[in-house]
Order: structure tokens, then C-alpha cells, then sequence
């Protein structure tokens, strides 16, 4: 992932310029806004599987998707084409 640019980046540090935000220091934000906005459950793992599930959902692009979420097996990516049609299967049977 450090051939990517930093989507979230810390305070200047000197010479070293702008770093990256260390992955712990990114899920404890996350746990703090989410326990003051009273969804106390939410994860930056939940928040990246939304994502993923409702941008599938929304464009069917399995490259562009994983391409997104760093995946290197496509196996991995289709998870998400797997879960929708799960859910659409469990849509008709209830009906």
C-alpha cells in the first residue's frame, strides 16, 4: 500500500515532511465518532464492507472494485458479487 498516495496524513513532522496516519490511529477516530454519533458498533472494517458491497451493487465493475480495495486475488473481490446475490435469492424466497 505505500506505492498508493495517503488519503489521511498527519501533522507536518520536520524533515520528514507529511507521513501517513498509522492504521491504529485511523480505526481509534473511527471508534470515537462513532461511539459520539451513537453507532458504537461501527468499524472501519464495516464502513470498508459497505462501501465495497454498495459499490458493487451500484456499478457490477469487479476490477475497478478491487482494484480500490488493494485486493490481489480477484477471488477475494467477488465476495461482494456472492453477497448481493445471497441477498436477492433470500428477497424472492421471502416474497
Amino acid at each position: 500500500m505505500k506505492n498508493f498516495k495517503p488519503v489521511f496524513i498527519s501533522a507536518n513532522r520536520g524533515d520528514k515532511g507529511l507521513e501517513r496516519i498509522a492504521p491504529r490511529s485511523i480505526q481509534r477516530m473511527m471508534e470515537k465518532y462513532a461511539k459520539a454519533y451513537g453507532k458504537p458498533g461501527m468499524t472501519v472494517h464495516k464502513l470498508r464492507h459497505s462501501f465495497a458491497t454498495r459499490n458493487y451493487d451500484e456499478h457490477r465493475d469487479l476490477l475497478w472494485l478491487q482494484e480500490q480495495l488493494g485486493h490481489s486475488d480477484p477471488k477475494t473481490t467477488g465476495l461482494y458479487a456472492h453477497i448481493l446475490k445471497d441477498r436477492k435469492t433470500e428477497k424472492v424466497e421471502n416474497m
